[in-house]
């Protein structure tokens, strides 16, 4: 299992308001009323605070999950760039 930490990669899905992204988490925080919050610098300038609870170590290729590690996300297409390669190869043949 992944473990999130100061200096992990980290992809922001986006929503509505907010563009997708790339950041990396600057700091965690932990106190006796939180397990962690992540303070999160994304290439671009902004800033996010999130709870590292709500940090997803599996993508899903949907937006579910609004933080997700950089290695989740390669680990996800990397599986779907070997499931397209593995398929059958398609022809465009006429009968």
């Amino acid at each position: 299992m992944e473990k999130i930490t100061s200096g992990t990669r980290i992809y922001y899905t986006g929503d509505m308001a907010n563009n997708d992204g790339h950041g990396t988490i600057t700091k965690i925080e932990t106190s006796k009323w939180s397990t962690g919050e992540a303070f999160i610098t994304m290439d671009d300038g902004r800033e996010f605070t999130t709870y590292v609870r709500g940090i997803g170590i599996t993508y899903k290729g949907h937006c579910g999950t609004r933080f997700v590690t950089v290695a989740a996300v390669n680990a996800y297409w990397s599986a779907k760039n070997n499931a397209y390669k593995n398929e059958p190869e398609h022809t465009n043949e006429t009968s």
